[in-house]
């Protein structure tokens, strides 16, 4: 995904960070939505969904790249 949203090769942005940082605000969000709801998914899928799953992905700067469910008991 980060590939087509670059369009950049994997080899051409080699850590997180510089996929991240090449992308626009929009894309970042939309990219690090799709990687929270996959690390949710299987989190959730691996607890046999005996409990509620929340991801939120921040950078090195705290900055919101993506979330996926309910964030509400960690404000």
């Amino acid at each position: 995904m980060a590939g087509s949203l670059t369009g950049l090769g994997y080899m051409d942005i080699p850590t997180v960070e510089g996929v991240f940082g090449a992308l626009s605000a929009e894309n970042k969000r939309l990219l690090g939505d799709e990687l929270a709801a996959n690390i949710c998914e299987a989190i959730h899928s691996r607890l046999d969904g005996t409990m509620p799953v929340s991801i939120v992905l921040v950078d090195m700067k705290g900055n919101l790249l993506g979330q996926k469910g309910d964030l509400t008991p960690w404000q």
